[in-house]
């Protein structure tokens, strides 16, 4: 879902203006969700 977001230029350009940004953004959750788990 995220992922898709990402790919519209038009949804969240001025947010995540690089393709870059929308990775880190995936790693981030990527890792909160496995802190979440941890926890």
């Amino acid at each position: 879902m995220r992922a898709s977001e990402c790919e519209d230029p038009g949804n969240e350009s001025e947010k995540r203006p690089n393709e870059g940004e929308c990775g880190m953004v995936v790693v981030v959750e990527r890792l909160c969700s496995v802190i979440v788990k941890d926890v």
